[in-house]
């Protein structure tokens, strides 16, 4: 992201986790920190994205984050039934927030997700099952291969790893700026 911040100069957003109080906890007790987690991060969200454009409505800006992050990931840690709340909430906070125009998926394996993980070096992750990445992986899938109203660009996993090279970056620069 901040490649690209500084190749078409604009703004960088990024999502603020450490922020969330619950997120140790969750990883931990996830039962017990389910719902407070997810609430969290919808409103931290909210509010980062609304505090962000609330300056300019026009203002051209990469983020690390989307909203529709948050039912991706409540979906998968939410009963049933706290999702179905979970989803009005969304819904009514989701009202008149903008949208972006173009989503670049980093499609990884399981495998490149891990190592990630190991590499970010945040001890309470390290506890994250590769069940738990596959599902959260088989949800943003399934989202992106839904109708949507923004342009979607999908990064194969070899892709993804490439991005660590000059070469890699400018790949996507190019296939931003011919979208």
């Amino acid at each position: 992201s901040k490649k690209i911040k500084s190749h078409f100069d604009i703004e960088l957003l990024n999502e603020n986790y450490k922020k969330n109080p619950f997120l140790r906890e969750f990883y931990s007790n996830p039962k017990e920190f389910s719902l407070k987690v997810e609430n969290f991060f919808l409103n931290e969200r909210i509010n980062q994205i609304n505090k962000h454009f609330l300056i300019s409505s026009k203002r051209k800006t990469i983020s690390d984050f989307w909203i529709g992050k948050s039912l991706i990931f409540a979906k998968n840690n939410l009963h049933e039934k706290l999702f179905k709340k979970y989803i009005e909430e969304y819904k009514k906070l989701n009202h008149g927030l903008r949208v972006p125009e173009i989503i670049v998926f980093l499609n990884q394996n399981t495998l490149q997700l891990q190592k990630q993980i190991i590499e970010r070096g945040r001890s309470f992750e390290n506890q994250i099952s590769k069940n738990y990445l596959d599902s959260i992986s088989k949800e943003y899938k399934s989202v992106f291969d839904d109708k949507h109203n923004f342009i979607l660009i999908v990064l194969s996993p070899k892709e993804v790893l490439n991005l660590k090279d000059e070469k890699g970056q400018e790949y996507l620069l190019r296939k931003l700026i011919n979208h």
